[in-house]
């Protein structure tokens, strides 16, 4: 059966408006890049994003354009424990998620009053790469630009708010990627009501027991398409499993990515990235191609004291694309066709999140890529000149 694309990706992204880049001065006189008003030269507040670490906060700015229509500047680092290159020499295609989940918390901070102590759920999240050579690496942390259409829900009351985000995201002036994000902002109250959504354990909350240790060993780091540390691999082997398409998830509650600041259940962040794994051990890529397509729907709260399964509920299947047109150097560093797997994360019996992931097979290293990549950008530059 071939896999049909869902819907979560096909709303109307925010109209980009057009604007010249400019330069102002910072406190100590330096010149400042900016691109239509946004600056890049420090990072919002932690608490508005909800992070922990400054390290940890992505966006460095943001500015209505009109009601609901949004430009958000973004940063991301040249190295993190977490989002690391990958093979091809790329920016870890996941740090798009990120950087709209943080977008979604600011804005509505920033712009809809919500109360800095409401607890946010993420309801859907999806990105798909459009153009991977714009996440190539460079030397200098990437510029990075959402374009946002906002719709909220019309529901909204003193304790829960709520919206989607529609997102097309620019690197370093170059559109790179579409991406959505739907969520809820609640109170401490509606927040405990939807944690027993769906059958939840009575233990549910920020005294619950953790996870027991996962009986099986991790898979290796080549396995699922990861490097740099074996602690940043979710996926371990299911013994109970009833086949090689089936693992356990590894919850270390100590990771400082995943749970960057205490939570009361598994996060959505370390179920993407469950998501991913799952989809490079399923297609057994060597190297691993990289993840362009992800949709992931959130159906309730995992818990920290019962083990989740991430299995694969379809076969892996490839969807063709039409030959394109011959066009001039920049080439893409991937040949046409994404394999699509569909996956499931379940507790208890219980369904706690669906994924559709893509991925593309691998056709340069990364230093082609790279170069691929500088020799478009110079291009570019050129003609802009």
């Amino acid at each position: 059966m071939i896999m049909q694309s869902t819907s979560l990706l096909e709303r109307e992204a925010a109209p980009k408006s057009m604007g010249r880049e400019g330069v102002v001065s910072d406190m100590s006189g330096r010149g400042v890049r900016t691109e239509e008003g946004l600056r890049f030269d420090q990072t919002v507040p932690r608490s508005l994003v909800h992070r922990a670490s400054v390290a940890e906060v992505f966006l460095t700015d943001a500015r209505r354009v009109s009601p609901g229509v949004f430009r958000v500047a973004a940063q991301w680092p040249r190295g993190h424990g977490l989002y690391q290159p990958t093979a091809e020499g790329l920016q870890d295609p996941v740090l798009v998620a990120e950087t709209i989940r943080q977008a979604g918390i600011y804005l509505s901070h920033t712009y809809y009053g919500v109360p800095l102590d409401h607890r946010f759920v993420i309801r859907d999240l999806a990105f798909r790469i459009e153009d991977p050579e714009a996440l190539v690496t460079r030397p200098a942390p990437p510029r990075v630009v959402l374009d946002i259409a906002f719709t909220e829900h019309s529901r909204r009351t003193q304790t829960r708010f709520g919206g989607t985000l529609d997102v097309v995201v620019e690197v370093e002036g170059r559109r790179c990627a579409r991406a959505s994000l739907g969520f809820m902002a609640v109170d401490d109250a509606l927040y405990l009501k939807l944690r027993h959504r769906g059958g939840a354990p009575s233990e549910a909350g920020p005294g619950a027991r953790q996870l027991t240790p996962t009986p099986g060993p991790r898979l290796p780091q080549h396995a699922v398409g990861r490097s740099g540390g074996a602690e940043n691999v979710v996926l371990a082997e299911d013994a109970d499993g009833a086949g090689s398409d089936s693992w356990r998830l590894h919850v270390d509650t100590g990771h400082v990515g995943f749970f960057e600041h205490p939570s009361d259940h598994v996060p959505g962040m370390l179920l993407v990235e469950a998501f991913r794994q799952a989809g490079h051990a399923l297609l057994g890529r060597r190297p691993a191609g990289g993840l362009v397509t992800c949709e992931v729907t959130f159906d309730v709260f995992g818990e920290l004291h019962a083990p989740v399964r991430i299995t694969a509920t379809g076969r892996p299947q490839l969807q063709a694309e039409p030959q394109a047109e011959p066009q001039a150097e920049p080439q893409s560093p991937y040949p046409a066709g994404v394999t699509e797997v569909l996956l499931a994360a379940v507790q208890d019996g219980r369904t706690l999140a669906r994924a559709r992931v893509g991925h593309r097979p691998a056709a340069r290293t990364g230093a082609q890529a790279r170069e691929a990549g500088l020799h478009g950008a110079a291009l570019r530059e050129g003609a802009a000149a």
